[in-house]
Protein backbone atom coordinates (compact mmCIF):
# COMPACT_ATOMS: atom_id res chain seq x y z
CA UNK A 1 0.00 0.00 0.00
CA UNK A 2 1.02 3.57 -0.58
CA UNK A 3 2.22 5.29 2.57
CA UNK A 4 2.17 9.03 2.85
CA UNK A 5 3.41 9.75 6.35
CA UNK A 6 4.89 8.38 9.55
CA UNK A 7 4.49 9.01 13.27
CA UNK A 8 6.44 7.65 16.19
CA UNK A 9 4.69 7.12 19.52
CA UNK A 10 7.12 7.49 22.39
CA UNK A 11 5.11 5.65 25.04
CA UNK A 12 5.02 2.25 23.36
CA UNK A 13 7.89 2.74 20.90
CA UNK A 14 5.84 1.99 17.80
CA UNK A 15 5.99 3.47 14.33
CA UNK A 16 2.68 4.24 12.61
CA UNK A 17 2.33 4.54 8.86
CA UNK A 18 -0.77 5.55 6.94
CA UNK A 19 -2.22 3.11 4.42
CA UNK A 20 -5.38 2.82 2.37
CA UNK A 21 -8.30 2.56 4.77
CA UNK A 22 -6.09 1.59 7.69
CA UNK A 23 -3.00 2.47 9.70
CA UNK A 24 0.00 0.14 9.89
CA UNK A 25 1.64 -0.21 13.30
CA UNK A 26 5.21 -1.58 13.68
CA UNK A 27 6.72 -2.56 16.99
CA UNK A 28 10.29 -1.15 17.01
CA UNK A 29 11.63 -4.00 19.14
CA UNK A 30 10.09 -6.98 17.29
CA UNK A 31 9.41 -5.32 13.92
CA UNK A 32 6.00 -6.99 13.85
CA UNK A 33 3.54 -5.08 11.68
CA UNK A 34 -0.16 -5.10 12.44
CA UNK A 35 -3.03 -3.11 10.90
CA UNK A 36 -5.17 -0.69 12.89
CA UNK A 37 -8.47 -0.65 11.03
CA UNK A 38 -10.41 2.57 10.77
CA UNK A 39 -14.15 2.64 11.38
CA UNK A 40 -14.56 3.96 7.83
CA UNK A 41 -12.48 3.09 4.78
CA UNK A 42 -12.76 6.61 3.39
CA UNK A 43 -11.07 8.23 6.38
CA UNK A 44 -8.50 10.81 5.34
CA UNK A 45 -4.86 9.88 5.90
CA UNK A 46 -1.61 11.66 5.22
CA UNK A 47 1.27 12.86 7.37
CA UNK A 48 0.70 11.47 10.85
CA UNK A 49 1.38 13.08 14.22
CA UNK A 50 0.69 11.37 17.54
CA UNK A 51 0.11 13.80 20.42
CA UNK A 52 -1.94 13.89 23.57
CA UNK A 53 -3.57 10.51 22.92
CA UNK A 54 -4.73 11.66 19.49
CA UNK A 55 -3.58 10.68 16.02
CA UNK A 56 -3.65 13.63 13.63
CA UNK A 57 -3.44 13.13 9.86
CA UNK A 58 -2.76 16.03 7.52
CA UNK A 59 -2.68 16.17 3.75
CA UNK A 60 -3.60 18.54 0.93
CA UNK A 61 -7.25 17.75 1.71
CA UNK A 62 -7.09 19.04 5.24
CA UNK A 63 -6.59 17.80 8.77
CA UNK A 64 -8.32 14.82 10.39
CA UNK A 65 -8.05 13.68 14.03
CA UNK A 66 -8.44 10.07 15.16
CA UNK A 67 -9.20 9.45 18.80
CA UNK A 68 -9.03 6.37 20.96
CA UNK A 69 -12.39 5.10 22.17
CA UNK A 70 -11.79 6.25 25.75
CA UNK A 71 -10.73 9.71 24.60
CA UNK A 72 -13.73 10.08 22.30
CA UNK A 73 -16.15 8.95 25.02
CA UNK A 74 -14.62 11.33 27.55
CA UNK A 75 -14.93 14.23 25.09
CA UNK A 76 -18.59 13.43 24.47
CA UNK A 77 -19.26 13.15 28.20
CA UNK A 78 -17.88 16.65 28.72
CA UNK A 79 -19.97 18.00 25.85
CA UNK A 80 -23.14 16.33 27.18
CA UNK A 81 -22.68 17.85 30.62
CA UNK A 82 -22.06 21.31 29.15
CA UNK A 83 -24.82 21.17 26.52
CA UNK A 84 -28.24 22.76 26.99
CA UNK A 85 -31.11 20.34 27.54
CA UNK A 86 -32.36 20.55 23.93
CA UNK A 87 -28.93 19.47 22.59
CA UNK A 88 -28.17 16.59 24.92
CA UNK A 89 -30.28 14.04 23.06
CA UNK A 90 -28.29 14.38 19.85
CA UNK A 91 -25.00 14.03 21.74
CA UNK A 92 -26.27 10.98 23.63
CA UNK A 93 -27.18 9.33 20.32
CA UNK A 94 -23.64 10.01 19.08
CA UNK A 95 -22.24 8.51 22.29
CA UNK A 96 -24.43 5.38 21.92
CA UNK A 97 -23.49 4.98 18.26
CA UNK A 98 -19.81 5.29 19.11
CA UNK A 99 -20.16 2.57 21.73
CA UNK A 100 -22.10 0.34 19.33
CA UNK A 101 -19.52 0.73 16.56
CA UNK A 102 -16.81 -0.20 19.09
CA UNK A 103 -18.89 -3.30 19.99
CA UNK A 104 -19.37 -1.98 23.53
CA UNK A 105 -23.02 -3.04 23.41
CA UNK A 106 -23.62 -2.90 27.17
CA UNK A 107 -22.45 0.70 27.23
CA UNK A 108 -24.53 1.53 24.15
CA UNK A 109 -27.64 0.14 25.86
CA UNK A 110 -26.90 2.06 29.04
CA UNK A 111 -26.62 5.34 27.12
CA UNK A 112 -29.76 4.67 25.09
CA UNK A 113 -31.85 3.85 28.15
CA UNK A 114 -30.56 7.03 29.78
CA UNK A 115 -31.53 8.87 26.60
CA UNK A 116 -35.05 7.42 26.74
CA UNK A 117 -35.42 8.65 30.31
CA UNK A 118 -34.18 12.07 29.24
CA UNK A 119 -36.72 12.11 26.40
CA UNK A 120 -39.54 11.19 28.78
CA UNK A 121 -38.53 13.81 31.37
CA UNK A 122 -38.24 16.51 28.70
CA UNK A 123 -41.42 15.39 26.91
CA UNK A 124 -39.41 14.99 23.69
CA UNK A 125 -41.24 12.48 21.44
CA UNK A 126 -38.88 13.12 18.51
CA UNK A 127 -35.88 12.03 20.57
CA UNK A 128 -37.77 8.95 21.78
CA UNK A 129 -38.57 8.09 18.15
CA UNK A 130 -34.90 8.40 17.17
CA UNK A 131 -33.81 6.15 20.01
CA UNK A 132 -36.13 3.26 19.17
CA UNK A 133 -34.29 1.81 16.12
CA UNK A 134 -30.99 2.19 17.99
CA UNK A 135 -32.39 0.26 20.94
CA UNK A 136 -33.68 -2.40 18.54
CA UNK A 137 -30.29 -3.03 16.93
CA UNK A 138 -28.51 -2.91 20.29
CA UNK A 139 -30.79 -5.52 21.87
CA UNK A 140 -30.31 -7.73 18.78
CA UNK A 141 -26.52 -7.42 19.05
CA UNK A 142 -26.58 -8.14 22.79
CA UNK A 143 -28.78 -11.17 22.17
CA UNK A 144 -26.44 -12.53 19.52
CA UNK A 145 -23.52 -12.21 21.94
CA UNK A 146 -25.35 -13.69 24.93
CA UNK A 147 -23.65 -16.63 26.61
CA UNK A 148 -26.79 -18.73 27.15
CA UNK A 149 -29.88 -19.32 24.94
CA UNK A 150 -32.28 -18.15 27.68
CA UNK A 151 -30.38 -14.86 27.99
CA UNK A 152 -30.51 -14.51 24.22
CA UNK A 153 -34.26 -15.09 24.30
CA UNK A 154 -34.80 -12.41 26.94
CA UNK A 155 -32.79 -9.85 24.95
CA UNK A 156 -34.54 -10.79 21.70
CA UNK A 157 -37.88 -10.24 23.45
CA UNK A 158 -36.68 -6.75 24.36
CA UNK A 159 -35.66 -6.17 20.73
CA UNK A 160 -39.09 -7.37 19.60
CA UNK A 161 -40.70 -4.68 21.73
CA UNK A 162 -38.62 -2.02 19.95
CA UNK A 163 -39.29 -3.27 16.38
CA UNK A 164 -41.42 -0.76 14.49
CA UNK A 165 -41.52 -1.73 10.79
CA UNK A 166 -42.89 -4.96 9.28
CA UNK A 167 -39.36 -5.85 8.17
CA UNK A 168 -38.03 -5.48 11.71
CA UNK A 169 -40.95 -7.39 13.22
CA UNK A 170 -40.68 -10.22 10.69
CA UNK A 171 -36.90 -10.59 11.10
CA UNK A 172 -37.34 -10.48 14.87
CA UNK A 173 -39.96 -13.24 14.72
CA UNK A 174 -37.50 -15.33 12.71
CA UNK A 175 -34.73 -14.74 15.27
CA UNK A 176 -37.07 -15.64 18.11
CA UNK A 177 -38.10 -18.88 16.39
CA UNK A 178 -34.47 -19.93 15.98
CA UNK A 179 -33.67 -18.94 19.56
CA UNK A 180 -36.65 -20.91 20.91
CA UNK A 181 -35.30 -23.96 19.12
CA UNK A 182 -31.92 -23.40 20.81
CA UNK A 183 -33.79 -23.30 24.13
CA UNK A 184 -35.39 -26.67 23.39
CA UNK A 185 -38.86 -25.14 23.11
CA UNK A 186 -39.73 -26.74 19.78
CA UNK A 187 -43.50 -26.22 19.78
CA UNK A 188 -42.99 -22.52 20.51
CA UNK A 189 -40.40 -22.34 17.72
CA UNK A 190 -42.93 -23.84 15.29
CA UNK A 191 -45.55 -21.37 16.52
CA UNK A 192 -43.21 -18.44 15.83
CA UNK A 193 -42.49 -19.77 12.33
CA UNK A 194 -46.22 -20.17 11.73
CA UNK A 195 -46.65 -16.54 12.79
CA UNK A 196 -44.34 -15.58 9.92
CA UNK A 197 -46.73 -17.31 7.52
CA UNK A 198 -49.84 -15.79 9.08
CA UNK A 199 -48.60 -12.19 9.41
CA UNK A 200 -45.64 -11.62 7.10
CA UNK A 201 -45.95 -14.14 4.25
CA UNK A 202 -45.44 -11.49 1.56
CA UNK A 203 -42.33 -9.94 3.14
CA UNK A 204 -38.97 -10.71 1.53
CA UNK A 205 -36.55 -11.57 4.32
CA UNK A 206 -32.92 -12.40 4.89
CA UNK A 207 -32.69 -15.81 6.56
CA UNK A 208 -30.79 -14.23 9.45
CA UNK A 209 -28.39 -16.15 11.64
CA UNK A 210 -28.33 -15.85 15.41
CA UNK A 211 -25.44 -16.19 17.83
CA UNK A 212 -21.78 -15.34 17.46
CA UNK A 213 -21.79 -15.75 13.66
CA UNK A 214 -24.63 -13.29 13.17
CA UNK A 215 -24.19 -9.91 11.55
CA UNK A 216 -24.55 -7.13 14.13
CA UNK A 217 -26.32 -4.96 11.57
CA UNK A 218 -30.09 -5.05 11.22
CA UNK A 219 -30.32 -3.17 7.92
CA UNK A 220 -29.75 -5.28 4.84
CA UNK A 221 -28.65 -3.98 1.45
CA UNK A 222 -29.62 -5.30 -1.98
CA UNK A 223 -26.64 -7.67 -2.04
CA UNK A 224 -28.10 -9.86 0.69
CA UNK A 225 -30.10 -12.80 -0.59
CA UNK A 226 -33.78 -12.63 0.34
CA UNK A 227 -36.64 -15.11 0.17
CA UNK A 228 -40.37 -14.79 0.83
CA UNK A 229 -41.10 -15.20 4.53
CA UNK A 230 -43.56 -17.99 3.71
CA UNK A 231 -40.86 -20.08 2.04
CA UNK A 232 -38.36 -19.51 4.86
CA UNK A 233 -40.91 -20.43 7.52
CA UNK A 234 -42.19 -23.48 5.63
CA UNK A 235 -38.67 -24.85 5.21
CA UNK A 236 -37.83 -24.31 8.87
CA UNK A 237 -41.06 -25.94 10.07
CA UNK A 238 -40.37 -28.93 7.83
CA UNK A 239 -36.95 -29.24 9.44
CA UNK A 240 -38.40 -28.91 12.95
CA UNK A 241 -40.92 -31.69 12.25
CA UNK A 242 -38.27 -33.92 10.67
CA UNK A 243 -35.86 -33.37 13.58
CA UNK A 244 -38.17 -33.37 16.60
CA UNK A 245 -41.33 -35.12 15.36
CA UNK A 246 -44.83 -33.96 14.47
CA UNK A 247 -45.68 -33.26 18.10
CA UNK A 248 -44.12 -29.78 17.79
CA UNK A 249 -46.75 -28.92 15.15
CA UNK A 250 -49.65 -30.89 16.66
CA UNK A 251 -51.70 -27.82 17.58
CA UNK A 252 -51.75 -26.64 13.96
CA UNK A 253 -52.47 -30.14 12.63
CA UNK A 254 -55.58 -30.16 14.81
CA UNK A 255 -56.70 -26.76 13.54
CA UNK A 256 -56.10 -27.81 9.93
CA UNK A 257 -58.08 -31.02 10.40
CA UNK A 258 -61.06 -29.18 11.89
CA UNK A 259 -61.08 -26.47 9.23
CA UNK A 260 -60.75 -29.02 6.42
CA UNK A 261 -63.71 -31.04 7.71
CA UNK A 262 -65.87 -27.91 7.89
CA UNK A 263 -64.79 -26.75 4.43
CA UNK A 264 -65.43 -30.16 2.83
CA UNK A 265 -68.91 -30.24 4.37
CA UNK A 266 -69.65 -26.97 2.59
CA UNK A 267 -68.14 -28.12 -0.71
CA UNK A 268 -66.45 -24.78 -1.35
CA UNK A 269 -63.17 -25.40 -3.20
CA UNK A 270 -61.68 -22.04 -2.16
CA UNK A 271 -62.29 -22.72 1.55
CA UNK A 272 -60.90 -26.25 1.21
CA UNK A 273 -57.76 -24.89 -0.47
CA UNK A 274 -57.37 -22.22 2.22
CA UNK A 275 -56.37 -24.96 4.68
CA UNK A 276 -53.29 -25.74 2.57
CA UNK A 277 -52.47 -22.06 2.13
CA UNK A 278 -52.63 -21.32 5.84
CA UNK A 279 -50.98 -24.49 7.16
CA UNK A 280 -48.71 -25.76 4.35
CA UNK A 281 -46.76 -27.91 6.82
CA UNK A 282 -49.76 -29.68 8.32
CA UNK A 283 -50.42 -33.37 7.75
CA UNK A 284 -53.67 -32.30 6.06
CA UNK A 285 -52.09 -29.96 3.49
CA UNK A 286 -52.16 -32.67 0.79
CA UNK A 287 -55.75 -33.53 1.69
CA UNK A 288 -56.62 -29.87 1.21
CA UNK A 289 -55.12 -29.81 -2.30
CA UNK A 290 -56.71 -33.14 -3.25
CA UNK A 291 -60.24 -32.34 -2.06
CA UNK A 292 -60.08 -28.82 -3.50
CA UNK A 293 -59.22 -30.42 -6.86
CA UNK A 294 -62.12 -32.83 -6.47
CA UNK A 295 -64.56 -29.99 -5.72
CA UNK A 296 -63.30 -28.00 -8.71
CA UNK A 297 -63.55 -31.02 -11.02
CA UNK A 298 -67.10 -31.92 -9.92
CA UNK A 299 -68.23 -28.33 -10.44
CA UNK A 300 -66.67 -28.19 -13.92
CA UNK A 301 -68.09 -31.59 -14.90
CA UNK A 302 -71.60 -30.54 -13.91
CA UNK A 303 -71.49 -27.44 -16.12
CA UNK A 304 -73.41 -28.12 -19.37
CA UNK A 305 -71.32 -25.55 -21.20
CA UNK A 306 -68.14 -27.63 -21.54
CA UNK A 307 -66.23 -25.01 -23.52
CA UNK A 308 -66.85 -22.15 -21.10
CA UNK A 309 -63.90 -20.32 -19.59
CA UNK A 310 -64.98 -21.26 -16.07
CA UNK A 311 -64.96 -24.98 -16.93
CA UNK A 312 -61.52 -24.73 -18.50
CA UNK A 313 -60.23 -22.83 -15.46
CA UNK A 314 -61.73 -25.40 -13.09
CA UNK A 315 -60.15 -28.35 -14.91
CA UNK A 316 -56.76 -26.60 -15.12
CA UNK A 317 -56.81 -25.73 -11.42
CA UNK A 318 -57.78 -29.29 -10.46
CA UNK A 319 -54.92 -30.66 -12.57
CA UNK A 320 -52.39 -28.35 -10.86
CA UNK A 321 -53.50 -29.37 -7.38
CA UNK A 322 -53.53 -33.07 -8.24
CA UNK A 323 -50.11 -32.82 -9.83
CA UNK A 324 -48.70 -31.23 -6.66
CA UNK A 325 -50.10 -34.07 -4.56
CA UNK A 326 -48.78 -36.68 -7.00
CA UNK A 327 -45.28 -35.13 -6.83
CA UNK A 328 -45.23 -35.36 -3.03
CA UNK A 329 -43.36 -38.63 -2.34
CA UNK A 330 -44.81 -39.32 1.12
CA UNK A 331 -48.44 -38.36 0.42
CA UNK A 332 -50.93 -41.17 1.16
CA UNK A 333 -53.14 -39.69 -1.57
CA UNK A 334 -50.49 -40.01 -4.26
CA UNK A 335 -52.06 -43.04 -6.00
CA UNK A 336 -55.52 -41.47 -5.97
CA UNK A 337 -54.12 -38.21 -7.37
CA UNK A 338 -52.34 -40.08 -10.16
CA UNK A 339 -55.45 -42.11 -11.01
CA UNK A 340 -57.52 -38.92 -11.07
CA UNK A 341 -55.07 -37.29 -13.48
CA UNK A 342 -55.06 -40.37 -15.73
CA UNK A 343 -58.87 -40.37 -15.92
CA UNK A 344 -59.02 -36.61 -16.57
CA UNK A 345 -56.45 -36.94 -19.37
CA UNK A 346 -58.40 -39.84 -20.90
CA UNK A 347 -61.73 -38.07 -20.73
CA UNK A 348 -60.23 -34.96 -22.28
CA UNK A 349 -58.62 -37.11 -24.98
CA UNK A 350 -55.10 -36.08 -24.03
CA UNK A 351 -53.82 -39.53 -24.94
CA UNK A 352 -50.08 -39.07 -24.52
CA UNK A 353 -50.46 -37.62 -21.04
CA UNK A 354 -52.90 -40.37 -20.11
CA UNK A 355 -50.56 -43.10 -21.38
CA UNK A 356 -47.55 -41.70 -19.52
CA UNK A 357 -49.48 -41.44 -16.26
CA UNK A 358 -50.84 -45.01 -16.58
CA UNK A 359 -47.34 -46.36 -17.14
CA UNK A 360 -46.13 -44.47 -14.09
CA UNK A 361 -49.00 -45.79 -11.95
CA UNK A 362 -48.20 -49.39 -12.88
CA UNK A 363 -45.23 -49.09 -10.50
CA UNK A 364 -47.65 -48.55 -7.59
CA UNK A 365 -49.45 -51.25 -5.59
CA UNK A 366 -52.33 -52.30 -7.82
CA UNK A 367 -54.40 -53.42 -4.80
CA UNK A 368 -54.44 -49.98 -3.23
CA UNK A 369 -57.85 -48.30 -3.12
CA UNK A 370 -58.22 -45.05 -5.03
CA UNK A 371 -61.04 -42.54 -4.97
CA UNK A 372 -61.74 -39.26 -6.73
CA UNK A 373 -65.12 -37.80 -7.76
CA UNK A 374 -66.92 -40.70 -9.52
CA UNK A 375 -63.79 -42.92 -9.56
CA UNK A 376 -63.81 -45.73 -7.00
CA UNK A 377 -62.00 -49.05 -6.69
CA UNK A 378 -58.63 -50.74 -6.81
CA UNK A 379 -55.91 -48.96 -8.73
CA UNK A 380 -55.37 -51.94 -11.06
CA UNK A 381 -59.07 -51.99 -12.01
CA UNK A 382 -59.10 -48.24 -12.73
CA UNK A 383 -56.02 -48.59 -14.94
CA UNK A 384 -57.64 -51.46 -16.90
CA UNK A 385 -60.73 -49.34 -17.54
CA UNK A 386 -58.54 -46.48 -18.77
CA UNK A 387 -56.54 -48.75 -21.11
CA UNK A 388 -59.68 -50.25 -22.59
CA UNK A 389 -61.09 -46.80 -23.20
CA UNK A 390 -63.88 -47.13 -20.63
CA UNK A 391 -63.06 -44.98 -17.66
CA UNK A 392 -66.41 -45.56 -15.93
CA UNK A 393 -68.48 -43.04 -17.89
CA UNK A 394 -68.95 -41.50 -21.32
CA UNK A 395 -66.48 -38.86 -22.39
CA UNK A 396 -67.78 -35.31 -22.07
CA UNK A 397 -67.52 -33.06 -25.11
CA UNK A 398 -63.94 -32.10 -25.82
CA UNK A 399 -63.29 -28.44 -26.39
CA UNK A 400 -62.10 -27.81 -29.93
CA UNK A 401 -59.75 -24.86 -29.98
CA UNK A 402 -59.50 -23.87 -33.62
CA UNK A 403 -56.29 -22.10 -34.49
CA UNK A 404 -57.46 -21.66 -38.11
CA UNK A 405 -60.74 -19.96 -38.77
CA UNK A 406 -62.35 -19.29 -42.15
CA UNK A 407 -62.31 -17.46 -44.42
CA UNK A 408 -58.75 -18.33 -45.35
CA UNK A 409 -56.48 -15.93 -47.21
CA UNK A 410 -53.10 -16.69 -48.79
CA UNK A 411 -50.12 -15.66 -46.66
CA UNK A 412 -47.18 -17.36 -48.39
CA UNK A 413 -46.41 -20.03 -51.01
CA UNK A 414 -43.90 -22.88 -51.30
CA UNK A 415 -41.46 -22.96 -54.18
CA UNK A 416 -41.10 -26.73 -53.94
CA UNK A 417 -43.92 -29.20 -54.41
CA UNK A 418 -43.72 -30.68 -50.92
CA UNK A 419 -43.98 -29.60 -47.30
CA UNK A 420 -43.64 -31.26 -43.88
CA UNK A 421 -46.45 -30.51 -41.46
CA UNK A 422 -45.75 -30.99 -37.74
CA UNK A 423 -48.69 -31.41 -35.39
CA UNK A 424 -49.11 -31.74 -31.64
CA UNK A 425 -51.82 -34.17 -30.71
CA UNK A 426 -52.42 -32.48 -27.40
CA UNK A 427 -53.32 -29.20 -29.06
Amino acid sequence: PQRSGFAETSSSRRVLASSKGKILSMDIQTYNVSPLMLSRADGMLGNLVSAGGKLIASSMLGVCTYLSFDTAIADLDRKIKAAPANKRGELMIRRASLAFDAKRYDLALEVLLEGRKTAADANAPELAHQLRPLLYRTYVALGNHAEKPEQMLQLFRSAEAEASTDQEKAHMTLRLAKCLEKCGRYAEAATAMQELIDKYAAEDLVDVEIGAKADDGVRFNENRKTLPARRIATQHIDRLIETYGRSCYAAFDAKAEADLAAARAGGDAAKILAVHDRWPNSSFADDSLFYAAEAEYLKASADPNADSASVQAGISSARRHLDEVFRTPDSPLRASAGAALAVIYTRRQWRTLAHNMVEHLKQFDGQSEVSFADIRGKLSDVLKQIETGKPDRDLPPVVELAAIRPPLVPKFTFKDDWASILTDQEH
